[in-house]
């Protein structure tokens, strides 16, 4: 398939050197040229200046030159542990790729704001305001790529990192994360940036920066090119690419993208661990194969993707084109991996896994469900309760600084307000979700059951279904709860009609799903007891605990505890609501 295209890129999110070598040797064998050196450790110190603005979690997972290579201007800021560590494992990296006969690439954000320490000492390269103003306590400012200094920093970071490692293709989100570009109208504050830059064309300023870290490259040796991808209006793109020069990119149309990891937005099963979607990933393939993409980019969850590694493989033996060709690529696909004779139950399995994943996509409001609500917003550890603004702050510390939640405490209190939209709402949306969730559940049990029947020692795959039916579960209960709860705020007379025509109060119904989430919590606790590999991905560390990230197995089955009681402390407190709803008064939400 490497004749099709000109460039092959392998990217996974792995920061270790051993894994990253074995996934180094498995691109090689596949024909790719290039392999990704951008994952790092999270540059947590930009949430550390300040933790009770959630904003920067979207930064800390971002690869960015600066925290990687420090310029010398800027070393006064930026921790040198971080970078000296980062470094460190470009640079064996680099050594791995350099053996295979590779290249390496990074897919990072930039510009990528600074301190506002350094524009207090350098107000000159103050550049656009990057922040979502909604999801941001405060504002946040990407440098000026029009000042010589600033641009003089990129070729310096750049030189630094393809002299360590030979990094020749860069591609950078924009305008997005705590990255911009001044003036863009794809900023999310609107079109901003300094006076003295207002008038100069976004070509020219794109393309600056661009040969700057060009120029870095070219100072290792290497002729880089560069893509420029985010939030990009349609018109600024048309504008731009016709004036850019030989190795610059806007828009990404120069590259085809495949695969799905679960590493946050490229996965809507995160923070289950690696679960094989590879009918999804044929399906990538064979539109990136019919594009006119000269750059194939080839995501994979791990070094050990076994599954996708060989449908990647049948499928650059010989390319499919069309759902019946596809089907005949994943049997022989799962003739090579399974174990004789249970080729079928694989393919099986693999089959139920889609549909689930299929069921959960819609769920969608500026990322999935599972990422936005269970992981950002806490559902899984934080407590169903009817009044949630009378727990204290004490009570809450456990969850409350990991939730994305910019905005006041009323809205951190809601169950639904995801990064300030509502993922879920309404008794009809809820109702809608109630369908969705309950399909991918019927698909994950039955991934279960075939899961099970080919079941061998140590067997990953069963146990992570198991923890995405709970997961999936907490979707389930808390969004139902929420839309519970605000519907006896309003209503002294309503009631719940379940399936067997039972009607009761709403206050009485959210107490069946209270219990309904106890009993799942301490299933998902026993599941992860049991777990000789832990099936999510979590912080490797307490202090590591992020919005993305959430706490290691041991404290987060501590969290659970502390959710379940929670809930069967204030459990009684729905009686308030149901005394409110006898009386023929209104509850009230949160208090």
């Amino acid at each position: 398939m490497n004749n099709r295209y000109t460039t092959i890129i392998f990217r996974s999110r792995i920061v270790e050197v051993e894994p990253f070598r074995r996934f180094a040797e498995q691109a090689a064998a596949l024909g790719a040229t290039h392999v990704n050196v951008d994952s790092l450790p999270y540059n947590r110190w930009r949430w550390e200046k300040d933790r009770q603005d959630p904003y920067p979690n979207w930064s800390i997972i971002r690869f960015s030159l600066f925290d990687a290579a420090v310029p010398e201007l800027l070393a006064p800021w930026f921790p040198a542990d971080h970078a000296e560590r980062s470094l460190e494992i470009i640079a064996r990296k680099g050594e791995i790729l350099r053996e295979l006969g590779l290249k390496g690439s990074v897919w990072g954000c930039e510009p990528m704001w600074l301190p506002e320490e350094v524009y207090l000492a350098h107000p000159e390269w103050r550049g656009p305001r990057c922040e979502h103003p909604l999801r941001a306590r405060k504002p946040y400012y990407a440098p000026c790529i029009d000042h010589p200094e600033v641009l003089a920093m990129y070729r310096e970071s750049a030189a630094r990192i393809c002299g360590l490692a030979p990094v020749d293709r860069f591609t950078f989100l924009t305008n997005d994360s705590g990255g911009g570009i001044c003036w863009s109208e794809g900023l999310y504050p609107g079109r901003n940036g300094p006076a003295h830059c207002e008038h100069r064309p976004l070509a020219e300023r794109i393309s600056g920066w661009m040969s700057a870290v060009q120029a870095g490259a070219a100072e290792a040796g290497l002729e880089a090119q560069i893509q420029l991808i985010g939030t990009i209006p349609q018109t600024e793109v048309g504008s731009v690419e016709r004036q850019l020069i030989k190795g610059q990119g806007i828009g990404g149309g120069g590259t085809a993208i495949a695969g799905s990891t679960n590493y946050l937005y490229g996965s809507f099963l995160y923070p289950v661990k690696e679960l094989p979607q590879t009918a999804d990933f044929a399906e990538q393939l064979e539109r990136a194969f019919k594009s006119k993409a000269q750059t194939l980019l080839v995501n994979f969850p791990s070094e050990a993707s076994v599954e996708l590694m060989e449908v990647y493989r049948r499928f650059g033996e010989r390319p499919t084109d069309g759902i019946y060709a596809r089907a005949g690529l994943l049997k022989t696909a799962a003739d090579a991996v399974a174990a004789t004779g249970s080729e079928d139950k694989l393919l099986e399995l693999w089959e139920h896994i889609r549909r689930a994943v299929e069921a959960v996509k819609p769920m969608e409001n500026g990322g999935p469900v599972l990422l936005l609500g269970v992981t950002a917003q806490r559902w899984l550890t934080r407590p169903l309760v009817p009044y949630p603004m009378e727990l204290p702050q004490e009570t809450k510390a456990y969850y409350r600084p990991f939730q994305f939640q910019a905005r006041t405490e009323e809205h951190a209190a809601d169950l639904m307000d995801c990064q300030a939209a509502k993922l879920i709402q309404g008794k009809h949306g809820t109702w809608l979700a109630g369908k969705l969730l309950d399909t991918a559940l019927g698909h994950v049990a039955q991934a279960i059951r075939v899961a099970e029947s080919l079941a061998t020692d140590g067997n990953q795959v069963l146990h992570r279904l198991r923890v995405l039916r709970c997961l999936l579960r907490t979707v389930r209960h808390t969004s139902r709860y929420q839309d519970l709860l605000e519907r006896a705020a309003v209503s002294t007379t309503e009631r719940e009609v379940d399936r067997g025509g039972t009607a009761r109060v709403l206050p009485v119904e959210m107490q069946f799903v209270v219990r309904a989430e106890t009993d799942n919590v301490q299933e998902l606790i026993r599941l992860l007891e049991q777990a000789a590999i832990p099936p999510i991905i979590t912080a490797g560390c307490p202090e590591e605990e992020s919005v993305f990230e959430l706490a290691p197995i041991p404290e987060l089955i501590g969290q659970l505890k502390m959710k379940t009681a929670l809930m069967l402390k204030h459990e009684p407190d729905h009686k308030r609501l149901l005394a409110a709803a006898e009386s023929g008064r209104s509850g009230g939400v949160g208090g």
